[in-house]
């Protein structure tokens, strides 16, 4: 298991992965909701398609309350909690550590978790507990809660 000296130590290289996966994961999301002409807030509603192709170079997959993206000239995949309203940052440990694996430019920073879920659960937890990430929570369409970086990272 990731240990927190390791985990506070690449708290920043972290924490920039986790503003990409943000800033990347918004622009997908308003881009898809453009292509079905809905709110990005209203993503989660949607049930006009389930699997398709955004544009040349990514496609994606609706699944549960979330929806997968993958860029076919790359192999990044952003796997999107598209439940939070207009958030779409939310970090699940299994997406995140998925994301970092499949960017080469945050490849490295996935070999910090081994046991890819459960280190990378740790990871969110410990840098949420140090100030790093802060919890949200939202009541549409279904109660749930995630992490995401401060507002003012």
């Amino acid at each position: 298991m990731v240990d927190r000296d390791t985990i506070i130590a690449n708290a920043d290289r972290i924490v920039e992965a986790a503003l990409v996966f943000r800033e990347t994961a918004t622009a997908l999301c308003e881009a898809m909701a453009a292509k079905l002409q809905l709110p990005p807030s209203e993503l989660v509603y949607q049930q006009q398609v389930d699997v398709g192709k955004l544009s040349e170079e990514w496609k994606f997959r609706f699944h549960g309350l979330e929806c997968e993206f993958e860029n076919t000239k790359t192999n990044q995949v952003l796997d999107v909690e598209v439940g939070f309203g207009n958030e779409f940052g939310v970090l699940d440990p299994y997406f995140f550590e998925k994301f970092l694996r499949s960017t080469a430019r945050f490849d490295s920073l996935s070999k910090l978790f081994p046991n890819s879920f459960f280190d990378c659960c740790r990871a969110l937890e410990v840098l949420e507990e140090t100030g790093y990430l802060v919890r949200i929570s939202i009541d549409e369409p279904i109660h749930r809660t995630g992490v995401v970086t401060r507002a003012d990272t």
